[in-house]
């Protein structure tokens, strides 16, 4: 009974290792071909998966046996497609792995040196500028804040040294280097403190490094109305975080700071590792999967509505206020002058109606330049506009005598200005008469007629 009970447990355990044994792969999505592919370790193979679930050998890889030696028994691993467009390089969570594999070539290899691991898992990596980097991660009950790159001279990784601190932790939540805008984005990480009765907390702002100046920036607080459990949810494609939430899918734009919500009860979500994001297609993985989910983002896009911003901050708050009391003031400062003007505009049509047709012929005549530094009429005008040339030279005197005195006397009636046109002798020749305006009932003339045509 003892042999049997013995012998169980160790077919028991021979399958508890061979089922293991099958997660010891690389794996990633071929960016020409949208299809899975993996490197098996521990057969030494690479394949593809040509329908759901159904894979096919392509090679047998020539691997040195000492390079997949410190693999564990069950790891995970990110992928970045090098810039030939062939080859890719693999990182093993939680470690300082970082294997260089060419499809073509059949060929892998391992390029770093390091031996430290067990601190880093959950670190979000990235490619800038052809250097692979890993931020902060975490392990042993605590969390990273360290910023490093993969040294490829020195084959280890080295560290950053920044200006400032930046997030508590870069675990989750939204994390993405953009190539646009040369900065790396993080906010919402998450933090399980290490004292009793403390939740989970989840930090609302967020953050960017600055690669140039080597420095941290609060952007903001993070928009309250996005999910907050964002967990392991949110995936970075270069451009935008996909926000993930079973039904919907938040386009989450940093750089301009706009959020796009696509929501459809059709859809389902599979949340954690069954969602990758290659180029513009959103892959959906099931377990034992016999259909293969592919959506365009393109046209998710196309049919999402604007959320909202992705962060407010207090000098946006203050700026918003600031932009709409100054609206407010100018509407005010608008409307006052529209009214003002139309005042005036009235006051002038009112002003303009206390003179005749040839009264205001005349006074219109004092607008117009003259030869001489001073406007004024001559009798010879004077005689033209009220068209008594044919008169005799007593006749005309009485009637531009009448005129005149008419006239000044609707200055002093309706603008209390007396004398408004007085009678001047030319320095050249005494006998030569000419009529100017004061320089009040000028002042007055040049108004009335301002902008107004007789």
């Amino acid at each position: 009974m003892k042999k049997l009970f013995f012998f169980l447990v160790f077919i028991l355990h021979f399958f508890c290792i061979e089922a293991k044994a099958q997660k010891r792969y690389f794996e990633w999505i071929n960016s020409n071909l949208g299809s899975r592919e993996r490197i098996l370790v521990d057969s030494r193979t690479y394949v593809r998966e040509i329908q759901p679930n159904v894979w096919k050998q392509l090679a047998v890889l020539n691997v040195d046996t000492a390079i997949l030696s410190d693999l564990a028994v069950t790891f995970n691993n990110n992928y970045f497609h090098e810039s030939d467009g062939e080859s890719l390089l693999f990182t093993v969570d939680g470690t300082g792995m970082v294997y260089h594999f060419n499809p073509n070539k059949r060929i892998l290899k391992r390029l770093d040196k390091t031996y430290f691991r067990g601190y880093n898992f959950f670190a979000p990596q990235f490619v800038r500028k052809d250097t692979l980097y890993s931020f902060g991660g975490t392990g042993f009950w605590g969390y990273s804040k360290a910023l490093t790159y993969y040294d490829v001279k020195l084959r280890e990784w080295q560290d950053i040294r920044a200006i400032n601190f930046g997030p508590e932790s870069f675990v989750h939540g939204y994390q993405g280097y953009s190539k646009i805008a040369d900065k790396f984005f993080s906010g919402a990480p998450y933090r399980v403190l290490p004292l009793k009765g403390y939740p989970k907390v989840i930090d609302d702002k967020l953050f960017a490094f600055d690669f140039k100046s080597l420095q941290w920036s609060i952007l903001g607080k993070i928009n309250p109305d996005l999910p907050p459990e964002v967990n392991n949810t949110a995936i970075w494609d270069g451009k935008y975080f996909l926000h993930f939430t079973l039904s919907k899918i938040f386009f989450i734009e940093p750089v301009k700071n706009e959020v796009f919500l696509f929501e459809n009860e059709k859809f389902y979500f599979p949340l954690g590792d069954h969602l990758k994001v290659q180029g513009d297609t959103i892959y959906i993985f099931h377990e034992n999967q016999t259909t293969i989910v592919k959506l365009s983002k393109k046209d998710l896009l196309n049919q999402a509505k604007f959320f909202g911003v992705f962060y407010t901050n207090d000098n946006q708050v203050i700026y918003q206020y600031a932009a709409i009391t100054f609206s407010v003031l100018g509407f005010i400062i608008l409307g006052y002058q529209i009214f003002r003007k139309r005042k005036n505009i009235n006051r002038k049509v009112d002003s303009i109606s206390h003179f005749d047709e040839l009264e205001l012929l005349f006074l219109n005549r004092f607008l117009e330049p003259d030869k001489e530094s001073e406007n004024y009429v001559s009798v010879v005008q004077i005689n033209e506009i009220l068209k008594i040339d044919d008169k005799s030279p007593e006749h005309q005197r009485r009637l531009r005598s009448k005129f005149l005195k008419d006239l000044n006397l609707k200055f002093l009636i309706n603008y209390k200005i007396e004398e408004a046109i007085i009678r001047s002798k030319s320095g050249d020749d005494s006998r030569l008469v000419y009529y100017k305006l004061t320089n009040e009932a000028k002042e007055l003339v040049f108004d009335l007629f301002d902008k107004t045509k007789i």
